[in-house]
C-alpha cells in the first residue's frame, strides 16, 4: 500500500482468479511481430480491420490474441500467463500495469478492456482476515511461495464427477469462469423465490429440461 501497509495471505483477483493456474490477462503495448511484415502486408491488415469493424476486432481478440480495436494500427497482442508465473504486479494508474515474471522478464502492459486490471483484490490476511483493497491503493503485489499450512483461506477447490456425452469426467471443476471454490455460490430461482447456495453444500446438480435439480 502507499502508506506502507502490508497484507499477506491468499489472494483472490476480483471475484474470479484464486489459483496459481488461473490466467492473468492484459494487453501488450507494442507488437514486435509487425517488423516482420512488409508495407503491403500491413496495409492488407488495416484494410481487413476497416472491413470487419467491431466484429472482426472481437473475433481476433478472443481467438488469436490480437486486438486492432485501438484504431491506430498497432494490432496490439494480448498478454496471458498463469498467476504462478508472476513474480510481481505494479499498477501504473487504472489502465496500465508493470509485471515481472518469475524468470525476471518484465512487461509494461495495457489494462483497458481487461477485467484483471483496475479491479479490487481480496487478501485473506493472516492477522486481519479478509481485506478488500481498491486498485488505486495498491503499490505492488508480490507473489510468494504458498505456506504448507494456511489457517484462513477463501475455500476449498471444487472436485467431482461430470457426466456428459455419455461419459464421465472426474477432476477439479470450475463453473463457467466464476465459481471455483466451495464458498462460491450457485444462483438461481425456485417456486419460493431466489436462491443462492454455497457450492460446498451441494451434493449433485442434474439437468431436467430447462431447469436443474439440486441435491444438498
Amino acid at each position: 500500500m502507499y502508506d506502507d501497509r502490508v497484507y499477506e495471505g491468499p489472494i483472490r483477483w476480483g471475484k474470479e482468479e484464486v489459483y496459481w493456474i488461473d490466467i492473468f490477462n492484459a494487453g501488450k503495448e507494442k507488437n514486435p511481430n509487425l517488423k516482420f511484415l512488409s508495407s503491403r502486408e500491413r496495409d492488407d491488415l488495416e484494410r481487413r480491420q476497416s472491413e470487419w469493424g467491431y466484429w472482426g476486432s472481437s473475433f481476433w481478440t478472443k481467438w488469436v490474441g490480437a486486438d486492432w480495436g485501438n484504431g491506430n494500427g498497432d494490432f496490439t497482442h494480448q498478454f496471458s500467463c498463469q498467476f504462478g508465473e508472476l513474480k510481481s504486479i505494479e499498477p501504473d494508474g487504472r489502465k496500465y500495469v508493470n509485471v515481472e515474471l518469475q524468470n525476471g522478464t518484465k512487461f509494461s502492459l495495457l489494462g483497458e478492456g481487461y477485467n484483471d486490471v483496475g479491479l479490487e483484490i481480496r487478501i485473506m490476511d493472516k492477522e486481519m482476515g479478509q481485506v478488500e483493497v481498491e486498485w488505486n491503493r495498491i503499490q505492488k503485489v508480490e507473489f510468494i511461495k504458498t505456506p504448507k499450512r494456511i489457517e484462513n483461506k477463501f475455500g476449498n477447490p471444487l472436485y467431482g464427477t461430470v457426466e456428459a456425452y455419455g461419459k464421465k469426467f472426474t477432476g477439479y471443476i470450475q463453473w463457467d469462469h466464476d465459481e471455483r471454490i466451495s464458498t462460491d455460490k450457485l444462483d438461481g430461482d425456485s417456486e419460493d423465490g431466489d436462491l443462492s447456495i454455497e457450492m460446498g453444500k451441494i451434493k449433485s446438480i442434474e439437468r431436467t429440461g430447462g431447469r436443474s435439480l439440486v441435491v444438498l
